[in-house]
């Protein structure tokens, strides 16, 4: 039963994923949202804006959709990413 359980839940995450992850893309149409410095424009990833070690689900409104500069930006630099909005901290979502 565990088994069954540990599945579910896993098939559970990758349907809320994917669901997330789409509505993030449709919302961007393509576009980058954060719009760094070193952006290239086209959405290839995406970020969750509070982190998964921190609680952050897959809602559309955690995610955003951005390029592969963008999102190595957003890590390399937290306090302007959290100042931006590109990351949030627990409770604040």
């Amino acid at each position: 039963m565990k088994e069954v359980t540990t599945r579910f839940k896993e098939d559970l995450r990758t349907w809320s994923w994917q669901k997330g992850s789409a509505a993030a893309k449709k919302r961007s149409n393509g576009r980058c949202e954060a719009g760094t410095e070193v952006c290239t424009g086209k959405a290839a990833h995406v970020h969750h804006r509070l982190m998964r070690s921190q609680g952050g689900g897959h809602e559309p409104s955690l995610l955003l959709a951005v390029c592969l500069p963008c999102h190595g930006h957003i890590h390399a630099n937290p306090a302007k990413s959290y100042e931006a909005g590109w990351l949030i901290r627990s409770g604040a979502a």
